[in-house]
């Protein structure tokens, strides 16, 4: 179906312009991890930037494999597998 419309005798031109104020210039957005729950454990990326590259190992973890692959345990994991027994102990009684 084709419409026909009559030509206006009347030809109407508008010329405007819109200007708003550039916003200040804010600084860029930071995002940063942050551990929840008890605050007396905090994860190994707490505070640190989303984009900080992430650690593959450490060098206590290296440590660690070379430990276990002998059969053996690091020496300083002795101190935390005291403190978790220590922790259990107490607990159960």
């Amino acid at each position: 179906m084709r419409g026909v419309f009559p030509s206006s005798p009347f030809t109407f031109r508008s010329s405007f312009s819109l200007s708003f104020p550039h916003p200040p210039s804010l600084p860029p957005l930071q995002l940063s991890f942050e551990s929840y729950g008890s605050r007396l454990e905090v994860g190994p990326l707490h505070g640190l930037r989303v984009g900080t590259p992430y650690t593959s190992k450490d060098h206590l973890q290296h440590k660690r494999y070379i430990a276990q692959s002998m059969g053996t345990t690091y020496v300083y994991d002795f101190l935390e597998l005291f403190r978790q027994v220590c922790g259990q102990v107490t607990t159960a009684e």
